[in-house]
């Protein structure tokens, strides 16, 4: 008879221990998960802006309207500056956050090619040709992270062919 108290003491003591070791373990999942949400929201917040200001630049491109196109590379500032913050605090940019600078220089370039003309005018629509490139490799990126299905992004790049 002994033995089944000695069992019962064991198995009520190793509950006891493993408790407040599994309530800890617990918490600082919450603690981790909490972060990865922000950061998916933020995330998302991004990814919409990026694509709204994909149509609007590819609109403005078509169009051939500098101030609509320098609007556009104004509204994706604060993102690249909130990436920018982050990168010196240690953090890594987000895909989004990259598909919005990308879409920024983008249209920086743009805007500069619809003032040159000859030389200028010919680097500069190469520059924004790469940028492109890049927006379109990093939107897909984000796109996968905040777990959006991946669209065809050749519209900025069919616009800047009218250029």
């Amino acid at each position: 008879m002994n033995r089944p108290k000695q069992r019962f003491a064991t198995h009520v003591i190793t509950r006891l221990a493993l408790g407040p070791v599994s309530l800890v373990l617990a918490l600082g999942g919450v603690a981790t998960a909490a972060p990865a949400a922000a950061d998916m929201r933020q995330a998302e917040q991004v990814y919409r802006k990026v694509i709204d200001a994909e149509t609007k630049l590819a609109k403005a491109l078509t169009a051939k309207d500098g101030r609509a196109i320098a609007a556009v590379a104004d509204g994706l500032g604060p993102i690249i500056e909130g990436a920018m913050a982050r990168q010196k605090a240690g953090q890594k940019a987000s895909s989004c956050e990259l598909a919005a600078h990308s879409l920024a220089f983008l249209a920086v370039s743009a805007a500069g090619s619809l003032t040159y003309t000859g030389e200028a005018k010919r680097l500069l629509l190469g520059d924004a040709r790469t940028a492109a490139s890049n927006f379109k490799t990093d939107v897909i990126a984000c796109e996968g992270y905040v777990g959006q299905k991946s669209g065809n992004h050749t519209s900025v790049e069919k616009a800047l062919r009218a250029l």
